[in-house]
């Protein structure tokens, strides 16, 4: 993969699906070339997370760009999970997804996750997603106890960072406490 193609993509208001296709394709080839000749497979998994991490970003660009026609945040924050929250991403793994938003409606908020999430299920990746506010995300993690050490791996991803942090924020005081208690 040449970063100079990187660049020249980004430039791009709203990449077509066929590019952002062609980028992980020849992403994955390129990682697969390189782990052939030396890359270890921690590394492998590594890039390979950080390589979803961006088709991740520009279908989330795309999405804003042909549904709003404009460069301003949905509110919306979308975390990795689980080993892809933990940048060990082998060839078969699992893309697992938490996207939070806002309390109440973000407008179309189907239709940008559709045009974030069908891609990458067309594309042949296994992805699970859940939905949820910061507020629904912290109060579920602390009914189940595996739920809430999956947070410890969440990863910032795309969108907007503060649905991210207001839910970190929101958990370590929440433990602080309970702890306290």
């Amino acid at each position: 993969m040449n970063p100079g193609d990187e660049k020249e993509i980004l430039r791009n208001e709203a990449e077509n699906l066929e590019d952002i296709d062609r980028f992980l394709h020849t992403g994955e080839a390129w990682l697969r070339r390189q782990h052939e000749e030396s890359l270890s497979g921690r590394e492998f998994c590594r890039q390979r997370a950080s390589l979803l991490d961006r088709v991740i970003q520009r279908l989330l660009k795309r999405s804003v760009s042909l549904l709003r026609g404009e460069k301003s945040s949905l509110g919306i924050s979308l975390l990795a999970m689980g080993g892809y929250g933990r940048e060990e991403l082998s060839p078969h793994s699992d893309v697992d997804l938490l996207i939070l938003h806002p309390p109440g409606k973000v407008k179309n908020l189907e239709s940008y996750l559709q045009a974030i999430l069908h891609p990458l299920w067309d594309w042949g990746l296994t992805v699970g997603h859940t939905v949820q506010t910061s507020k629904e995300s912290l109060r579920a993690a602390h009914k189940d106890l595996d739920l809430f050490f999956s947070f410890l791996d969440a990863r910032w991803v795309a969108g907007d960072r503060g649905p991210f942090s207001t839910g970190r924020r929101n958990s370590r005081n929440r433990s602080a406490a309970k702890k306290r208690k």
